[in-house]
């Protein structure tokens, strides 16, 4: 039986390419791959890693929304076009991305984190402020953090 995703020797040769800074030659390396694995959606969410590292802002969304199309509850990929969304100023996109998460896996500290940005970029304090507090009672490591933001979107609101 032939199988349908790619290998794992095969999938770490691209993250050594890819963690070593050959962002080209890992996407050429899944060029091929995708070839041969149409419907792998771990290839295509480290596809959209490197365009994303390329700055290649709309083929990394497209990339992320293929591997999402081929697995609905793929939290790295709707964390990642979540993330990348929120740095190219989608805003409402990205939060939507962030709750498909928390729906999946409430206990997503990362998730609730970043959805308190979304909201504070958004002006919405009160939403932030929660979704900062829920990401420090999941992993208590994220205190700082929550308590900066915390503080900022306090100020924003104040002002």
């Amino acid at each position: 039986m032939h199988q349908k995703t790619t290998s794992t020797e095969e999938m770490d040769r691209l993250i050594n390419l890819y963690s070593g800074g050959q962002v080209e030659n890992a996407l050429d390396e899944i060029e091929k791959l995708i070839k041969i694995y149409p419907k792998d959606p771990l290839l295509m969410n480290i596809s959209g890693a490197c365009f994303n590292a390329l700055k290649k802002y709309e083929s990394a969304i497209q990339s992320y929304k293929l591997a999402i199309s081929l697995k609905p509850d793929f939290i790295d990929a709707l964390f990642n076009l979540g993330n990348l969304l929120r740095e190219t100023g989608d805003l409402n996109n990205s939060v939507n991305y962030f709750k498909q998460i928390l729906t999946l896996m409430p206990s997503h500290d990362a998730a609730q984190l970043n959805l308190g940005i979304c909201f504070q970029e958004l002006g919405n304090f009160n939403d932030a402020i929660d979704h900062y507090e829920k990401a420090k009672q999941i992993n208590p490591e994220n205190a700082d953090i929550c308590l900066l933001y915390t503080s900022d979107a306090a100020d924003e609101e104040d002002s």
